[in-house]
């Protein structure tokens, strides 16, 4: 048994008296999803998330053992400076409305940051532009057609 389902089982008897089913089900996660957790399938961002929320663990403790298991109030004081990076980055993605194109932007910007990181920081000064261009479009227009407002149509950057 590898060391993450170990941890989820304790979680479960600690918080659900062994029972698996009631521990997924008030998570939001489905028994039979849970069940692959517990089985060795790495849990989805999304189910990690909602464990972590619902139950107020870690989810560095989760899948490391290593940091505070709990987290009750989040300051820097509380947790490493990088854990807590992780947590506020976990709650941004929470927002999206679609996760998967969130997770595959995220893995894009991994793979600028490493090939250039200079047009990371490009990249984020162009997106900033765009989403304060649509901002102040959604403002003007009353939120009409805030979302032709800004940003190139036809894919080329012309910003220099």
């Amino acid at each position: 048994m590898g060391k993450i389902q170990k941890r989820f089982f304790e979680l479960v008897d600690e918080f659900a008296n062994g029972k698996h089913n009631v521990f997924a089900k008030k998570a939001g996660i489905t028994p039979s999803t849970f069940q692959n957790y517990l089985n060795g399938r790495m849990p989805s961002s999304e189910s990690l998330i909602n464990i972590c929320e619902t139950y107020g663990v870690s989810a560095t403790w989760i899948l490391t053992g290593r940091g505070l298991k709990y987290i009750d109030v989040i300051t820097e004081d509380s947790v490493e400076f990088s854990n807590l990076i992780e947590i506020q980055h976990c709650n941004l993605i929470k927002e999206f409305k679609d996760k998967e194109r969130a997770k595959n932007i995220n893995s894009n910007l991994i793979s600028i940051e490493k090939l250039n990181p200079s047009a990371l920081k490009e990249l984020d000064i162009y997106i900033k532009g765009v989403a304060n261009g649509l901002k102040i479009a959604d403002n003007s227009t009353g939120g009409a057609q805030a979302g032709e407002a800004s940003g190139p149509k036809n894919g080329t950057n012309h910003h220099k």
